[in-house]
């Protein structure tokens, strides 16, 4: 289920297929250069994700999550809490299980922000 150390959902990314890109949890080094600070951070604290960290989200998840031309306007930052949700095995304070919330965003079509955002509302409730 986790796909990449800060959030990003490696099946939607289009590296993926044109760089041969399988993964930061699965590789050394990333395609774009030497390393990345975000898998040596969560790596170097023995976190799966970033959602696991005390400190999640710090600042340098923060400017990856919001840079202006590779960012994606945070939308990796919530699917790192519906990881770190699904590993706990609720969703905030409705005592669902995070299977059902997998469940609902499998449904969807498309996964992005809006859609996380969607999805957590109604298991807010």
């Amino acid at each position: 289920m986790i796909q990449s150390r800060c959030g990003i959902l490696c099946d939607e990314c289009k590296y993926k297929q044109s760089m041969g890109c399988a993964g930061c949890t699965n590789i050394d080094k990333p395609f774009w250069g030497d390393s990345c600070p975000v898998k040596d951070c969560c790596e170097g604290r023995g976190h799966d994700h970033c959602g696991e960290c005390a400190n999640f989200p710090c600042d340098l998840l923060n400017d990856f999550a919001y840079d202006k031309e590779q960012g994606d306007n945070g939308m990796r930052i919530e699917i790192c809490k519906i990881w770190a949700n699904y590993q706990s095995h609720e969703i905030g304070t409705c005592g669902l299980a995070g299977e059902d919330v997998i469940a609902a965003l499998e449904k969807e079509t498309t996964l992005n922000l809006a859609t996380c955002q969607k999805v957590a509302l109604q298991f807010a409730q």
